[in-house]
This record gives C-alpha cells, sequence and structure tokens, in this order.
C-alpha cells in the first residue's frame, strides 16, 4: 500500500508509531485473516497539495508498482495563494537547482536559516478574494481535476486507488465557525468525491467518523493526535 497526502499523512507532530500509515501496517498484518505480510510505504510530505501529489504519482508509482493506493490532501490545496499565485504557476526551478537545495537541507543550519529568512520575506496571503478568481494553492476545480488524476496514475499501474477525506465536522448548532474553514473544506471534500468517482475510483468518507468530536481542528493542540 502507498499513502499519499500531507502534513496529515506524514504525522506531522506525532511519533512514528502514532502516524495512521503505520498503525494501518499493523493492524493489517494482526489481523488478516489470510495472515497475508502487508508493506504500508508513507510518501506524505507536509504542505503538499494535490499539485505534488500528482508529480509525485507521476514518479514513484511505476517504480513502486503498489497493490493499494491511500490518498488524503485537502488542507493544503484549499490554503489562501501566497502573492496571489496557485502552485501550478511557481517556478522551483531547474533540476540541479533542486538538487542541490535538498544537499544542502541535510545541513540543520541551513534549514534553521531558510525558516529565519521566510520570516522576512514571507509571501503575503490576499487579504480577499478578488472577484472571479479563486485564490487558493489549488483552485477548486482543478483540485478535483488532479484528484482524478492521482487516480488514474494508479490505475495505471494496476493498483486499487482509494481517495480518503480528512476527518472534519460541522461546528456545533449555535456556534461559530471560529476557524473559518469547515465550509471551504466541505466544499473541497465533495469535489474530491467527483473527481475520484469521475476516474473509477473509490471514495472514503472519513468525516462522518467524526461528528462526535465537533470543532476539534481549531484547537490544534489535540488535532493531531485525534486525527490519528
Amino acid at each position: 500500500i502507498v499513502c499519499l497526502g500531507e502534513s496529515s499523512t506524514f504525522g506531522l507532530s506525532v511519533s512514528d508509531e502514532a502516524v495512521w500509515t503505520r498503525q494501518l501496517e499493523k493492524n493489517l498484518n494482526a489481523l488478516d485473516p489470510q495472515k497475508r505480510r502487508w508493506e504500508v510505504l508513507n510518501l506524505g510530505v507536509t504542505n503538499y497539495s494535490t499539485f505534488q501529489g500528482v508529480r509525485l504519482a507521476r514518479e514513484e508509482f511505476p517504480r513502486l508498482k503498489p497493490d493499494i493506493v491511500l490518498f488524503c490532501f485537502s488542507w493544503a490545496d484549499h490554503q489562501p495563494a501566497a502573492d496571489g499565485m496557485n502552485d501550478d504557476g511557481i517556478d522551483v526551478g531547474a533540476d540541479w537547482q533542486v538538487g542541490l537545495v535538498n544537499l544542502l537541507n541535510r545541513s540543520a543550519l541551513f534549514r534553521w536559516g531558510q525558516v529565519g529568512w521566510t520570516q522576512v520575506v514571507a509571501p503575503r496571503a490576499p487579504a480577499q478574494a478578488s472577484p472571479g478568481f479563486d485564490q487558493r494553492r489549488v483552485p477548486s476545480t482543478e483540485f478535483s481535476e488532479n484528484v482524478e488524476r492521482i487516480t488514474r496514475e494508479a490505475f495505471a499501474v494496476g493498483a486499487r486507488p482509494v481517495m480518503v477525506t480528512s476527518p472534519i465536522s460541522w461546528p456545533p448548532p449555535g456556534l461559530t465557525d471560529i476557524s473559518g474553514i469547515f465550509h471551504v473544506h466541505h466544499r473541497y471534500r465533495r469535489l474530491a468525491r467527483f473527481g475520484a468517482i469521475a476516474a473509477g475510483g473509490e471514495f472514503v468518507e472519513l468525516a462522518n467518523a467524526f461528528y462526535d468530536y465537533p470543532r476539534f481542528y481549531d484547537d490544534r493542540k489535540s488535532g493531531n493526535e485525534l486525527f490519528n
């Protein structure tokens, strides 16, 4: 099983054993009645959107030849686009430049320098949306198309693709949407379903399991652990 996604798949702020991909592998190997050996590979990368997910799928699926692909995106996709530029409009540089940065990133000093520099020249998020322009990192229509693309990439190597939604419920009756994220998240959730089904894939509505945990993403101290 190959898993794609952003920080919630990567396992940001939780121990290795707590990440859901590790739990999945452990449970499958313990509970499979046919006693098959399962291997779950976590390709989640913090802050990846479906734009990067499509590129990763095209690069890694032919090499890994998975039986099943699980992918979970949306949080990074519907973040406001820095300086009004969508992900597909960002030039990451030539291959040699990317390779050099990857090499330098092995140095903790370089990484700390990057963090400090981004605080000085942090990209500006739009204060408000412009009429007729979707200022998300991945516009809603493109998000649905990317889900379809990842699904088709899985089918191309003979894998079974399953799109999994992030677990988020509606605010309780009478309470305000403090985070301001619930409605846009559910919009992208619906589009994920359309993209997965359009390509013939499967769709798991994980949000349905979290209706008893309203607004837990407003509490960032417990959100990561509860997700996993």
